[in-house]
């Protein structure tokens, strides 16, 4: 177990190491790109380092998504081998959480988004309606956790 916390502390190191490291790049050094945006009569320059700041996110965001799902494929295998009936319950939140996103997908609208200065394709079709699915399922999942704690406070009060 101690060569998992010595491997485990190694690679929050490495990876605050790299996200410092880029950071700086971005923020403190190389002033902007060649290229010059136009948007509604402003020119907008770009910092130098946009693109390695952007890939160190999205490569942060696929490492907390492989992270997770190995994490929660472990965690059910555990849970199955301990006790099935809960971890059965648990299974069961997730199919309702998926549930609500497939409902806020077809909620969600296709047409185009009108953005002032975007003159690009990304606001129309799956992109609009991903976009609309997740605002939705933000404004359920808010409405979901206010009722589970006020339905906890008031259950927490009765039993007492």
């Amino acid at each position: 177990m101690k060569n998992y916390a010595l491997i485990s502390k190694i690679t929050l190191w490495c990876l605050m190491a790299v996200g410092i490291i880029v950071s700086v790049m971005f923020f403190f050094v190389g002033g902007y790109e060649a290229e010059t945006m136009e948007v509604a009569g402003d020119v907008l320059q770009t910092p130098a380092n946009t693109n390695a700041f952007l890939v160190w996110g999205y490569i942060l965001f696929a490492a907390t998504i492989v992270a997770t799902l190995y994490g929660v494929c472990v965690g059910l295998i555990q849970g199955f081998k301990k006790d099935p009936k809960k971890t059965t319950r648990g299974l069961l939140f997730a199919g309702v959480f998926f549930i609500i996103l497939i409902v806020c997908w077809v909620l969600g609208s296709p047409a185009e988004v009108r953005i002032l200065g975007y003159e690009g394709d990304g606001n129309v079709g799956v992109w609009a309606q991903m976009s609309d699915a997740v605002l939705y399922a933000i404004y359920v999942l808010l409405c979901a956790f206010i009722a589970v704690v006020i339905w906890g406070a008031v259950y927490t009060r009765l039993r007492k």
